[in-house]
């Protein structure tokens, strides 16, 4: 699954000194960055959107959250948010914007070596991403993986586990619903779909968006309980009448193999209270069958961290 040269564009050039390992991971709703800090791995978050401050004598773009907010005292803060198919219609150049001020603003090493966790729907950061690195001095990008990957790697072990296990992921996204089987890393019968979303359940339950932060996350869940179970109840319909059947026409024995194998869970909602609990029940009981459900701690940073401890198990190959 590893190759010596993972760069997607050209000859890769070594140094002597170790490249610092980097996972990224730039979501609908929030950018992350995972990388070594003092002792331990530091993430950093910020909401995908940037903010444009007009003072009148210039501007100035960050991304919202690291160096300016709402209450800005600037005499005009302008927020843009990209759409999902921010490549058209003009978009790509606020994508860039996002990624050019989420490298400056969290100070990515110049010698980073990075993993970045990508959609498995169109991702319009990943054609972006390895020239922006470069262009900044900040390093080169290593390898693209799946974030329904790279989120269920700290949720397997504490290392890399995953690239030797066969297991069932799901993935709950603020803005879709994507379940994968991964054998040894490889992905088998990927399913996404749009139509199960995070969003109109924030909506309902009357959160700004679909950020859901520590304080957000319990309003979502102890002040929208039927909007949760309706949620939790389109899921199950997604695993149990589209998924399965799907992996059952392709395999028998893989769909009997996984449903007997804890089913990694992550993604933004994956982080709401509660809801582990309630989607392993609702799940058990559509399919008539005891099913386990494991969350990785932080789900909402999970991808990015487990793109770290790829790119660090890549430069560690490449440095031997």
């Amino acid at each position: 699954m590893f190759e010596e040269n993972t760069a997607t564009g050209g000859s890769r050039q070594v140094t002597t000194d170790r490249p610092t390992p980097v996972g990224l991971q730039f979501g609908r709703d929030r950018t992350v960055a995972a990388r070594p800090g003092e002792g331990s791995l530091d993430s950093s978050v910020v909401p995908t959107c940037v903010a444009t401050t007009h003072d009148g004598v210039g501007d100035e773009t960050h991304p919202l959250g690291a160096n300016t907010r709402p209450t800005d005292s600037s005499n005009r803060v302008q927020i843009e948010i990209p759409s999902e198919s921010a490549t058209e219609n003009g978009r790509s150049d606020c994508v860039r914007s996002i990624v050019s001020s989420f490298i400056d603003a969290e100070a990515i090493p110049p010698n980073a070596g990075v993993v970045y966790a990508a959609s498995t729907r169109s991702d319009d950061y990943a054609s972006i991403l390895e020239p922006m690195l470069e262009d900044h001095g900040s390093g080169q990008l290593l390898r693209v993986f799946p974030s329904s990957f790279c989120g269920s790697i700290p949720a397997v072990g504490d290392a890399l586990e995953a690239l030797s296990e066969l297991y069932m992921t799901v993935e709950l996204g603020s803005t879709a619903l994507d379940v994968c089987v991964y054998r040894r890393g490889e992905r088998v019968v990927p399913f996404s779909t749009m139509s199960v979303s995070g969003t109109p359940f924030a909506r309902r339950t009357g959160s700004e968006g679909t950020h859901t932060g520590p304080g957000r996350r319990n309003r979502l869940m102890w002040g929208g309980r039927a909007p949760l179970m309706e949620y939790i109840s389109d899921v199950v319909a997604s695993i149990a009448n589209e998924f399965l059947p799907q992996l059952a026409r392709q395999s028998i024995t893989l769909y009997k193999q996984v449903l007997d194998r804890p089913i990694v869970c992550a993604g933004t909602m994956a982080a709401i209270p509660g809801l582990r609990g309630a989607l392993q029940e609702a799940l058990g009981t559509e399919l008539r069958r005891d099913v386990s459900l494991i969350v990785p701690g932080h789900p909402e940073t999970a991808g990015a961290r487990g793109a770290q401890r790829i790119a660090a198990r890549l430069i560690e190959m490449n440095h031997c």
